[in-house]
């Protein structure tokens, strides 16, 4: 029941939001710029968000081969869009998540490492946020209006960076007996750092990593090369991130509503037009919506027998790769 309630109290505060900004904005330049959008521009947008799957696959296989789970990228495709899929249709992120461990379990994966493994491929991605952030900062520090804003945005891409580094690279190994509670994201970001000391398997990762958080990047400048050039692409390079990260606090439903107030209170600091700013935002959320649909789509057409996980080794993942020794 509480569950029930909470869910509803999401959807309604995304009505608010949603209502609230369109208000200041003007439901008539909104219309118009959406319904301005080519059906080509949009089915691009959308097929670029399904293609994460092939982002996703191949980071989660390097990351479940550091626990000894031995699986090929391609079989865990199918896991993947239905990973997108619930995430991408039910009010909480995390779905999606739960159905990759439950698919490890039934795979014969232990417990701890099919958790970890999800776990860190879920952070890496959001680590990587950072990547388009320092680039597009420097632009939007120079051209905002808003000093806030700008250090606000600052802010947060040092205390990304300063955590990540000390948590992740310089604190000892803990056992995951040790405190459970409060050290488990420790020893996470431990174990992020001792994947990443391995060059190749770094590599492989950040690149991966990088390359998934830029497909939501190109497709909001598919739109906005379409219906809103006056928001420069750039620009897109710290909003996006940032919009991506405001959805997943669980206040709203699949992040509607935070996500168009953070693209119009950003855009606007920039001199964009609000409209603009907003459609882009619906555009996405809409593009989101749609390849979740498609990537259930194709879960389901695909053969029961190659939706499941099939490892071709698994070896004893109780392990965390910092101390596993060689990854």
């Amino acid at each position: 029941m509480k569950t029930i309630a909470f869910n509803i109290a999401k959807f309604i505060v995304s009505i608010a939001l949603a209502a609230w900004v369109l208000s200041m904005v003007g439901f008539s330049s909104v219309y118009q710029h959406i319904t301005g959008i080519g059906w080509v521009a949009f089915t691009s947008a959308t097929l670029i968000l399904v293609l994460h799957v092939v982002v996703v696959a191949p980071r989660w296989a390097e990351i479940l081969r550091s626990y000894s789970v031995e699986v090929f990228a391609h079989r865990l495709v199918p896991v993947v869009l239905f990973t997108h899929f619930l995430n991408q249709s039910l009010p909480f992120g995390i779905a999606g998540e739960v159905a990759r461990s439950w698919q490890l379990l039934q795979a014969g994966v232990a417990k701890s490492a099919a958790i970890r493994s999800v776990i860190l491929d879920r952070l890496f991605g959001l680590v990587a946020l950072v990547v388009p952030l320092v680039i597009g900062l420097p632009f939007f520090a120079l051209q905002t209006n808003n000093a806030a804003i700008s250090a606000g945005l600052a802010a947060l891409l040092v205390a990304s960076g300063l955590a990540f580094v000390v948590i992740g690279l310089f604190c000892p190994v803990r056992s995951p007996s040790t405190l459970k509670a409060i050290l488990w994201s420790v020893l996470l970001y431990n174990e992020m750092g001792a994947l990443l000391r391995t060059s190749r398997t770094a590599f492989h990762i950040v690149a991966l990593s990088v390359l998934g958080q830029l497909l939501p990047i190109l497709a909001c400048v598919m739109f906005s090369l379409s219906i809103a050039p006056s928001v420069p692409w750039i620009a897109l390079l710290v909003v996006v991130p940032v919009s991506l990260l405001a959805s997943l606090l669980p206040v709203s439903w699949a992040g509607w509503g935070i996500r168009e107030l953070t693209f119009v209170e950003l855009l606007s600091s920039l001199g964009c037009d609000s409209g603009e700013a907003f459609a882009i935002s619906v555009l996405l959320g809409l593009a989101l919506t749609v390849s979740g649909l498609l990537a259930g789509a194709l879960y389901f057409t695909i053969p029961a027998r190659l939706r499941a996980i099939s490892l071709i080794k698994s070896g004893p993942a109780a392990g965390s790769p910092a101390s596993i020794g060689t990854i």
